[in-house]
């Protein structure tokens, strides 16, 4: 039996468990190599369970990893918070993109996790977003991290200049001017909150 959980359509992943193991002597499963190896071939598998069910089961659970973010380069790289690839090429809607990562010794694949400090600083920027409800009230466009001093949120249309440090209270600063009557983001060019006093270029 295999039980999932998660976004991911996992049809492949249960099929190929239960085709490997199906019929055979439960107790001469190895459970271990059962859970490695499912991780192994399906890269949005964070973690797999393995457990006997006597007297002659085996149940499975399938926790997936959430894609939160795709980069922007070729045909996208689908990645999840902890910048694991999970996929390339797929359906991207509702995902935030990440811009400006370029990979000098080639593309990571599925299943590889992206260490880079701009795509680090990007997904910690994401994460802040998603805590303060950004992602569900405003149209995140896009994380721009060509500048690594200067990360860059697209907002509705509008560039935020966020320098490369304290999100938290840049994000919390955001709100605040968001939450003005008087803001209308139609009528703006680019906010900069590098600076104490955050600065509004008018269109």
């Amino acid at each position: 039996m295999v039980n999932s959980e998660g976004k991911y359509h996992l049809k492949d992943a249960e099929k190929k468990i239960k085709d490997r193991y199906t019929g055979l002597n439960i107790f001469t499963v190895d459970l271990r190599q059962v859970a490695a190896g499912a991780v192994s071939d399906f890269p949005h598998l964070k973690k797999v369970d393995v457990r006997r069910i006597l007297p002659d089961k085996l149940e499975v659970d399938l926790l997936v990893r959430t894609p939160v973010a795709v980069i922007d380069t070729g045909d996208g790289m689908v990645i999840d918070k902890e910048g694991m690839v999970l996929a390339r090429g797929m359906e991207t809607n509702g995902l935030v993109k990440i811009k400006g990562v370029t990979f000098f010794w080639g593309a990571p694949s599925p299943g590889e996790k992206i260490k880079t400090r701009p795509v680090a600083k990007a997904l910690l920027l994401l994460e802040v977003l998603r805590e303060k409800d950004f992602i569900k009230r405003y149209d995140i466009e896009y994380i721009d991290v060509s500048d690594q001093n200067n990360i860059l949120l697209n907002i509705d249309g509008v560039q935020v200049k966020m320098g490369n440090t304290d999100f938290p209270r840049k994000i919390n600063r955001l709100n605040e001017m968001l939450k003005d009557p008087r803001m209308d983001l139609k009528d703006i060019n680019y906010i900069d909150l590098r600076f104490e006093d955050a600065v509004i270029s008018p269109k």
